[in-house]
């Protein structure tokens, strides 16, 4: 059905990594170890100094396998050098990224069709190695490649996330069944794969909510976030050397993950109809559509083949529209099963957030993501837009959220 999906049935988004950053040509070295000595070269405000130090590298001869690595590298050291005055208590970061790092940055980047700045695919999709490689993927078995701050809290961030995205993939197998019998009109083996996908979207919550055990809030605030924020609405930069817009990037956020973008898709949880919108924008001080915009945005920083399939996967999925069709209590329950769970994982993110990014007294917790959004905005808007996509069967049954 979808060139990608074999891939994803068995790794689902995770990409490949070479578990290790030592297989790199000679001249490319340097970016690993500026990388790889961050912790140790941001405390003391080197990151500059390491910088100014780096020559320009021509990437041409970098073979496509490398390429995941190198943006990894170049995106944590880009984050760290216009970051550092800030987490060393000035009051502006760096507005200039010079032409040894923006360079081949940029190349890079247009070589994985990715925009040139450190995404969640970098951050956590390739950052991550196993313990054991027959083992399982848990946050025990997973250590990430990379860190800005070299705190396990950092680590653990990294890994619950792979770990998250690893759990995901029984969702996604379910979920291609899911349209395979939507398209046949297979309403009985319909309503058993979404109980399923249900449970296993639960699964998922589970996993994810694990950070709040394992990942300091306080440790993220002080050492960690501010290493993943963008230029957008935060920093004038310059990419030197290049003709990049770099102010109006995003930093790293989940919302780049293609895991809720995968389920919406599957659901059509995002196929309001005009009654709905209405309906919402009433309730809204900003328009639904303008939240949406920022929600569509975020596909733009996810790696190029996720999001040709999640096109496909927009585009090909009768999942909604045949439930609606059919309307029989039994199906139209096991699908707003599934809505109402995703509604869940999307509320215990929602009440998570805070204390991550917003607690009062600190001066640089706003209520924005690192993603660039107001976190009560978006996430809020999401909850409604998903609450929304619940159905009423034929016989007049209605959703109980």
């Amino acid at each position: 059905m979808f060139d990608f999906k074999d891939k994803i049935i068995e790794k689902g988004f995770l990409t490949e990594t070479l578990e290790s950053l030592d297989f790199w040509p000679d001249q490319y070295y340097v970016w690993r170890e500026i990388a790889q000595n961050l912790p140790n070269i941001l405390p003391i405000g080197e990151v500059g100094i390491e910088v100014d130090k780096m020559p320009q590298i021509d990437t041409t001869s970098l073979e496509d396998f490398h390429l995941n690595n190198a943006k990894l590298c170049l995106g944590m050291i880009a984050q760290a050098y216009v970051w550092e005055p800030i987490y060393r208590g000035e009051s502006e970061p760096r507005t200039v990224l010079p032409a040894q790092i923006a360079i081949p940055f940029v190349e890079i980047s247009e070589r994985l069709e990715e925009p040139p700045i450190l995404n969640y695919a970098d951050y956590v999709l390739r950052n991550w190695r196993k313990l054991d490689p027959n083992g399982d993927f848990t946050t025990n078995n997973l250590r990430s490649l990379v860190t800005f701050s070299g705190r396990q809290d950092e680590d653990q961030f990294i890994t619950v996330h792979v770990a998250y995205e690893a759990a995901a993939r029984e969702c996604y197998k379910q979920g291609i069944k899911a349209m395979e019998l939507a398209q046949e009109r297979d309403a009985v083996s319909l309503a058993i794969i979404l109980r399923e996908m249900a449970d296993t979207i639960v699964n998922m919550k589970d996993v994810f909510m694990t950070t709040e055990n394992i990942v300091s809030a306080e440790v993220f605030r002080k050492h960690i976030r501010q290493f993943l924020k963008g230029w957008n609405n935060n920093v004038e930069l310059i990419y030197e050397g290049t003709e990049i817009n770099a102010s109006a990037l995003r930093g790293e956020t989940g919302s780049q993950s293609s895991a809720m973008p995968f389920l919406d898709r599957i659901m059509g949880c995002m196929s309001l109809d005009p009654v709905q919108r209405e309906i919402l924008n009433e309730k809204k001080s900003i328009p639904v559509d303008l939240i949406l915009k920022d929600y569509y945005d975020f596909v733009n920083y996810m790696p190029a083949p996720h999001r040709k399939f999640l096109e496909e996967i927009y585009q090909k999925s009768q999942v909604r529209s045949f439930v609606i069709e059919n309307g029989s209590s039994d199906l139209v329950r096991a699908y707003n099963n599934c809505v109402g769970n995703i509604l869940l994982m999307r509320t215990s993110h929602f009440k998570m957030i805070p204390k991550y990014i917003s607690n009062p007294g600190d001066k640089n917790n706003t209520g924005y993501g690192t993603g660039g959004t107001s976190y009560v905005t978006y996430l809020g808007t999401l909850r409604n837009v998903t609450e929304s996509a619940a159905i009423n069967s034929k016989d007049g049954e209605h959703p109980n959220f």
